[in-house]
């Protein structure tokens, strides 16, 4: 279901598009739509497996096209939210993104409790810590190309 980078880079390019961000930095309709559905599919099939393993009730996914964050939970609505170009992240980047909301259902901060239940399903997290502020201060929205 998931497509690598350089696959999703590919098949970009076979829809003849520029891989660049137009002039008000919002990336193309087609591109956004496959970068939703790609990420749409991954969440759905690791949001379950996790959410299963984790013991927590199924929550509802939705992709946005935020260029500020990765993701959000809304706790009380059972809800998690990724943005489009979270599908741009390595694929162990991804788990953890979608691991970090997925704990927010139970502790709606960065509390120590909050992080050693991340870390109880993220193998390396102070590493995918490191790797994920250091994309993230590129700018999201900017990360893929």
């Amino acid at each position: 279901v998931y497509k690598k980078r350089q696959e999703i880079l590919s098949e970009i390019k076979n829809l003849g598009l520029a891989v660049k961000l137009d002039t008000n930095g919002a990336f193309p309709d087609r591109l956004a739509n496959l970068l939703e559905k790609n990420m749409l599919d991954y969440a759905t099939e690791k949001v379950a497996y996790y959410a299963t393993l984790m013991g927590c009730k199924l929550p509802e996914i939705i992709i946005t096209n935020a260029k500020t964050t990765w993701g959000v939970c809304y706790a009380k609505k059972n809800l998690v939210k990724f943005s489009a170009m979270t599908a741009s992240l390595e694929e162990d980047l991804i788990d953890m993104v979608i691991v970090h909301e997925l704990c927010h259902l139970k502790y709606q901060d960065h509390s120590p409790k909050f992080w050693a239940m991340v870390g109880k399903y993220v193998n390396d997290l102070d590493n995918k810590k490191t790797r994920i502020r250091k994309i993230s201060k590129t700018g999201l929205n900017r990360y893929l190309f």
